[in-house]
């Protein structure tokens, strides 16, 4: 039980450093905007928009796969991690797991 928890708790805080964490955002953000401006998927705020009001929980971040055109974005509900996968195209939600 005390494991399961101090997972949680780690999880929780390596979730929370994501965002001071630098990295090439700025490539990945540049390259959504520009699939958005041509029309080949829906936008993220959308996206989140429409999850975020289907999911009880904290928004904490999100990832974009280029390769499959798919936003990965997390919450933290009841201190587990959800992970929502949203084809992008589409905007359909494909998949929801848990992490523990």
């Amino acid at each position: 039980m005390i494991a399961k928890h101090s997972l949680k708790v780690l999880a929780l805080s390596l979730l929370l450093l994501l965002p001071a964490v630098p990295s090439a955002a700025g490539g990945v953000e540049r390259r959504v905007r520009d699939l958005v401006e041509a029309g080949e998927i829906v936008s993220f705020d959308m996206v989140k928009a429409r999850v975020a009001s289907q999911v009880r929980g904290t928004y904490v971040g999100v990832e974009f796969d280029e390769p499959t055109l798919t936003y990965r974005l997390r919450f933290l509900v009841d201190g587990e991690v959800v992970n929502v996968e949203v084809d992008a195209r589409t905007g359909q939600r494909k998949r929801q797991t848990r992490s523990y």
